[in-house]
């Protein structure tokens, strides 16, 4: 799935839930509780458990104990939310509902920060039961303080009014709405510098909280607002579950170290492929003697810079073949078309330049590296149409390359009837 198709459907969801949530009326006209039967009205408030009680097995049995733990840590809050509060009489005073659910939107972004930026070290290991442990603590402990200390932060809040203020702009607790902005914002800018698409994911997440939490206040506003709670929380169970998809379909399609497609869904991609189009093989020049020279680290961040050009190169899909070769398949063009392209290709990496800082030798670090690839070009004709053997020709192409002294493009010889 590519990147644009993940975020246009997070910008879908994002969109369809702001708009029923801050539209009252539609959502009241779509989902009126008074033509929910009670069975119906049960299963509608319990939909977020399966959700997300869902979402959590299948991040425990994909190893995702990160996705694992943020969808019991939605489910305790929406358990606190939901069905703590209904059933107690924690509210005699209603001027507890306002720091109440600031403070369980405040301890939910706490846990989805904490959570996101811990190891995957499993669930029933050492490291999983101490996290497990730190969630059932401080939810129970939450729910614990404000059943039992009603009074007690009253005066606190009187003392410090700070922590009741509204935030003027939203009409919501200022604590609230300062920690949701610095949660989002937070992981945003950590799933920039780490790549790890779960960031972008949770700051929708977040968001979404943020609204059920501190502007519909379940119980405050009737039975349409509980509906409303149920609704942004399986709302955010679904983008749970759509990140797991995401993160399972990265790590079978795609290449771990260069985050380019992989010789898998190459493979997949040429059995698709009809009609006219062309191959690119790819291959960086003396890869083995700079391994030798500089270490295999050194060599990692090499194919890193050469697969950051190959995925930009404006002409075609880019994937790792393997080692140090790449390849790029353009549908629906032939050799004619791509040619100065790939050109274009081989002189942007030649004239680029790459500073080391992983090498086996200190005395290399900092240095300052020139690189040149080998690229041979092979299209689809009337004597060769089966992907295979056109990925055969762009491989001999690219041998005529290196054979004649790298660092050019070669085509293959065929003559071509189009």
């Amino acid at each position: 799935m590519s990147t644009s198709i993940n975020r246009l459907i997070q910008i879908l969801f994002l969109i369809g839930a702001l708009s029923l949530f801050l539209n009252a009326e539609t959502f009241t006209r779509i989902l009126n509780p008074e033509r929910f039967s009670p069975s119906m009205s049960d299963f509608f408030l319990k939909l977020p458990y399966l959700l997300l009680l869902a979402g959590a097995l299948i991040g425990w049995n994909f190893n995702k104990s990160q996705v694992t733990f943020i969808n019991l840590a939605l489910a305790a809050g929406y358990f606190i939310a939901v069905e703590a509060v209904g059933k107690s009489d924690l509210f005699r005073n209603r001027l507890l509902f306002e720091p109440f659910f600031a403070c369980l939107t405040v301890l939910l972004c706490l846990n989805i920060l904490v959570f996101f930026l811990g190891r995957e070290r499993g669930i029933l290991t050492r490291a999983g039961i101490v996290k497990l442990l730190l969630l059932v603590s401080g939810f129970g402990g939450f729910l614990c303080l404000f059943l039992g200390s009603q009074e007690t932060i009253l005066n606190f809040l009187k003392e410090y009014p700070v922590f009741s203020q509204k935030a003027i702009w939203l009409n919501t607790n200022l604590i609230a709405t300062a920690v949701t902005i610095f949660t989002a914002l937070t992981l945003i800018v950590l799933q920039i510098r780490t790549q790890n698409p779960t960031g972008r994911f949770l700051s929708f997440t977040v968001v979404l909280l943020f609204l059920a939490l501190n502007f519909d206040k379940p119980w405050a506003g009737g039975k349409i607002c509980l509906y409303r709670t149920a609704l942004i929380f399986s709302i955010n169970a679904l983008t749970m579950l759509f990140c797991l998809y995401f993160l399972t379909w990265g790590r079978v399609f795609s290449d771990q170290l260069t985050g380019l497609l992989n010789r898998r869904a190459l493979d997949e991609a040429l059995q698709k492929l009809s009609g006219e189009y062309s191959v690119c093989m790819l291959d960086i020049d003396f890869f083995k003697s700079f391994n030798d020279t500089f270490g295999h680290q050194a060599g990692d961040e090499v194919l890193k810079f050469v697969a950051e050009s190959v995925k930009n190169c404006g002409f075609g899909t880019g994937y790792r073949y393997g080692g140090e070769e790449f390849v790029i398949v353009t549908p629906g063009q032939g050799i004619t078309d791509v040619v100065n392209e790939a050109e274009a290709l081989r002189r942007k990496i030649e004239s680029g330049s790459l500073m080391l800082t992983q090498v086996k030798n200190p005395k290399y670090y900092g240095k300052r590296v020139s690189l040149t690839v080998s690229i041979g070009i092979s299209q689809s004709t009337d004597f060769s149409s089966e992907p295979d053997e056109v990925l055969q020709s762009a491989d001999a192409a690219l041998y005529r390359a290196k054979k004649k002294g790298r660092n050019r493009v070669e085509m293959e010889k065929r003559k071509v009837r189009r």
